[in-house]
């Protein structure tokens, strides 16, 4: 029986907790030397769908020519990303790797210097009725191997991604921010890029692994039990 209104007490604590996903810190960490590059290498992972943002990537390589753009991942938008790329002559700034096996995954993203989670949450309807739930594992792989995050501005997300700390948030569909954000990670923004990700690294360790994914779950279970 649902507790009456104006009752006070353990009866009206909150009943559901929200734990986010985490990686695996051990597999993804950062390369110990990693390999000199002329351009600033941003890795995408995840599914290709138009949601996730993956749509606007070829339009943001027009913008941003310093940039090469590592995508790993497939989906129903695959092609037609491929295909806008060659349509917009930057099919030179990208490498699409397609599936990645498992074991191949934290190498591939430990050689990029930022990861991008460009999500595009009102063109998902479920988004727009419940308001943006995931937990997006490509983030936590990304601060895990020490690559700032340079992702869309939305709640779920700024609890994740620290802003000026460990990435920077921007508007949804804003493409000259992520430009701004991204060159800012660029050239003399070398030293801020890597102060980025080694506290990117240091959170995902903190707060994002398994053991404190597992840690966060224990400590809910104990107060579930102590308040019967």
């Amino acid at each position: 029986r649902p507790p009456e209104r104006d009752r006070r007490g353990p009866a009206d604590r909150p009943r559901c907790r929200v734990v986010t996903w985490a990686c695996d810190t051990e597999r993804f960490r950062p390369l110990s030397r990693p390999a000199p590059a002329r351009r600033l290498v941003v890795a995408f992972s995840g599914s290709f769908r138009s949601w996730h943002g993956v749509d606007r990537l070829p339009e943001l390589a027009r913008l941003l020519p310093e940039a090469f753009f590592l995508c790993l991942g497939d989906g129903d938008r695959f092609s037609a990303v491929q295909a806008e790329a060659k349509r917009l002559g930057v099919s030179d700034a990208f490498r699409f790797a397609g599936k990645v096996a498992p074991e191949g995954m934290p190498a591939l993203l430990a050689s990029a210097h930022v990861g991008i989670a460009p999500f595009q949450v009102a063109s998902y309807p479920p988004f727009a009725r419940f308001g943006f739930y995931y937990s997006p594992l490509k983030i936590f792989e990304y601060m895990a191997c020490g690559l700032p995050v340079v992702a869309t501005r939305c709640p779920e997300l700024a609890a994740i991604v620290k802003e000026g700390e460990t990435g920077h948030l921007v508007p949804e569909g804003d493409l000259e921010a992520m430009a701004s954000a991204l060159r800012r990670l660029t050239g003399p923004g070398r030293e801020t890029r890597d102060r980025m990700g080694k506290a990117a690294r240091a959170d995902a360790e903190a707060r994002f692994s398994w053991s404190a994914h597992a840690a966060d779950r224990e400590r809910i279970l104990e107060e579930a039990v102590r308040c019967g």
